[in-house]
């Protein structure tokens, strides 16, 4: 049967033939020099083996689901008591009193439940992930929030009419 001769890419033939027969600078090195990590492959170039520089890590560098999870939960609880805020400053009677005592509250708990529910999934993803704590903070979030939205409208010139 005949052999079949395999192409290497394009940019390493011709660097294998500029190349010192049998020199192989980076071949199978200790990852000391380079920090990289147990898995990664480190295939630095040298003036002998005229190779490209390729490192590739194992190291993860996107964000963790936690950090995600309250990149979205303190901007949208923000943004839904600006909008609760901005409704009750434009009518200052009954609107602005049903927002201060049913639609802020119940809001902001439902916010506090949707966070205190999203930390089951997160700690899936994190095993490393304090329940205690990301609970506390979530409620603790949602009910500083209420607070703020309560005192800002309670502050403000409530009429009846």
């Amino acid at each position: 049967m005949k052999e079949r001769k395999v192409k290497p890419p394009r940019g390493e033939a011709r660097n294998e033939k500029r190349a010192e027969p049998g020199a192989r600078a980076n071949a199978h090195s200790c990852h000391g020099t380079c920090r990289a990590r147990c898995r990664a492959s480190c295939a630095r170039g040298s003036s002998l083996t005229l190779g490209k520089i390729k490192m590739v890590s194992s190291v993860r560098t996107r964000r963790s689901p936690e950090k995600a999870f309250w990149w979205c939960f303190v901007p949208s609880l923000v943004v839904a008591n600006g909008v609760a805020l901005a409704v009750a400053a434009v009518d200052k009677s009954w609107t602005a009193f049903g927002v201060l005592v049913v639609f802020g509250p119940v809001m902001n708990a439902l916010f506090a439940i949707v966070g205190g529910l999203a930390a089951w999934p997160l700690k899936k993803k994190n095993p490393e992930l304090h329940l205690a704590r990301h609970l506390s903070i979530t409620i603790g979030s949602a009910l500083l929030a209420c607070l703020a939205l309560c005192g800002s409208i309670y502050s403000m010139d409530l009429h009846g009419c």
